[in-house]
């Protein structure tokens, strides 16, 4: 295909988009990506396709083309698609796959924000097992200090659900510690306590006896 038809294809495309004829805006997707060679791209614009017309089978596709993206290497641009998807839909996957690549990227601030997000959906979804799991992989794959982070944001989450009470303060217990062992700022730990005591005062104050009676005296 010349420039010429390359471009002709393009407001083709568009135009079909626009009037909603999405089998023909498909069609010349495909005419199209004979002349691109970068597959991730490929499923990327076919994805934008798919979603200019509700397709729930773009999520899929713009799964394809962040794990291409990934596996050639290019984290920046599967970053670049998995925070696309994450404004408009709340999938437990692409949320997964975006702190991964957060944390591998060493985006710290930006992957707290994810698993935070991630981990709210599973316990709306009463999948509390799932975030127990991943705490655990995440365990043995970061440092001291991510780990802190992780624990004590799944901390602050369940410490907000009023039937999980009785199991929250483990949780919190071990967030502590954790930030202790990775010997973060008192500030931080301070922030930690502030954020329990906002949510109940019950946890706090069981959480600070903790932080001086245990912690405090190591």
């Amino acid at each position: 295909m010349n420039e010429q038809s390359f471009t002709v294809a393009w407001f083709k495309l568009a135009d079909f988009v626009v009037r909603g004829e999405k089998e023909r805006a498909l069609g010349v997707h495909k005419l199209l990506m004979h002349s691109v060679e970068d597959k991730a791209l490929s499923y990327q614009l076919e994805a934008d396709i798919l979603l200019a017309f509700d397709d729930d089978e773009a999520i899929n596709k713009y799964h394809i083309a962040a794990n291409l993206y990934k596996k050639t290497g290019r984290f920046t641009q599967a970053v670049a698609v998995y925070e696309h998807v994450s404004v408009f839909k709340s999938d437990s996957l692409i949320l997964e796959s975006l702190l991964d690549v957060y944390l591998k990227l060493e985006k710290y601030a930006q992957a707290y924000d994810v698993f935070e997000k991630c981990a709210q959906l599973y316990i709306d979804q009463g999948n509390l097992g799932i975030i127990v799991n991943k705490l655990h992989a995440l365990s043995l794959e970061m440092n001291a200090t991510v780990k802190a982070h992780l624990y004590a944001r799944a901390a602050i989450l369940l410490a907000q659900q009023a039937y999980m009470k009785t199991q929250v303060l483990a949780y919190v217990q071990q967030a502590l510690f954790l930030l202790y062992e990775a010997k973060v700022s008192q500030k931080e730990i301070q922030h930690f306590l502030l954020r329990l005591q906002a949510i109940d005062e019950s946890i706090h104050a069981q959480a600070l006896q903790y932080h001086y009676d245990v912690l405090l005296e190591q």
